[in-house]
């Protein structure tokens, strides 16, 4: 994260992988680094392992810590493309602040891609 080309962390959930996520979320506010959320680690066909849980845990400290991040559908398939229904579901069940999401407005997402 510490590298300057870095702007986004992605599939930070897959729990084949262990981390600490109060390390990585303060990392990544540390380094003005987002953290990716997809629509394809929530489906409940995903081969990723706590996915769900991961990512809740990553949410609920990204609310705590005022930390940004990206949602995006991760489609596999064309007519996935902007399909962020699990994404959705889960913020508005953890009431997560729109504010922290980057790509809900093109302003919020330029000042990343600098």
């Amino acid at each position: 994260m510490q590298h300057p080309k870095i702007k986004i962390i992605g599939h930070p959930d897959n729990g084949y992988y262990p981390v600490n996520y109060e390390k990585l979320v303060l990392a990544a506010k540390e380094y003005h680094v987002l953290l990716e959320l997809n629509n394809s680690s929530l489906n409940p066909l995903s081969s990723r392992l706590n996915s769900y849980e991961n990512i809740k845990t990553m949410l609920k400290l990204c609310q705590k810590y005022q930390v940004d991040l990206i949602i995006d559908s991760d489609a596999h398939i064309a007519d996935d493309v902007g399909n962020h229904k699990y994404v959705h579901e889960l913020l508005d069940n953890l009431n997560f602040p729109e504010e922290l999401i980057v790509n809900t407005s093109v302003d919020k997402f330029k000042k990343y891609i600098k």
